[in-house]
């Protein structure tokens, strides 16, 4: 938890000392970006190799729905739980400054 929250406090200072515009949105949509592509490439791995199977298709016919079944299954699967978990542990009840004070900053140099 700990390597999680340098991540995270190292992700605040570089976008508030690159652009203090918006940086909560910014910080909370590039750790999610990350997080749901280290988990994409986790699952992908573990259902090829481990499983051999994939379950979380939703395996339809009609190839008109299909690219909007796409969209809406990896936006579920890979961003949405990651941005609430962010939000929850970071951004939630203004977390993140009590992370600031009583993190090192010499020592977050992770992001």
């Amino acid at each position: 938890m700990q390597l999680y929250y340098k991540i995270g406090v190292d992700a605040i200072t570089k976008i508030r000392n690159f652009d203090d515009y918006m940086w909560k949105s910014k910080t909370l949509i590039t750790i999610s970006f990350w997080m749901g592509v280290v988990f994409m490439v986790f699952m992908a791995i573990f259902e090829h190799d481990v499983l051999g199977f994939s379950f979380h298709t939703l395996n339809l016919d009609n190839y008109i729905a299909k690219p909007w079944c796409d969209l809406f299954e990896s936006i579920s699967l890979f961003s949405m739980p990651f941005i609430l978990i962010n939000y929850f542990l970071i951004f939630y009840k203004k977390t993140y400054d009590v992370l600031l004070k009583n993190m090192n900053l010499r020592m977050a140099g992770i992001f």
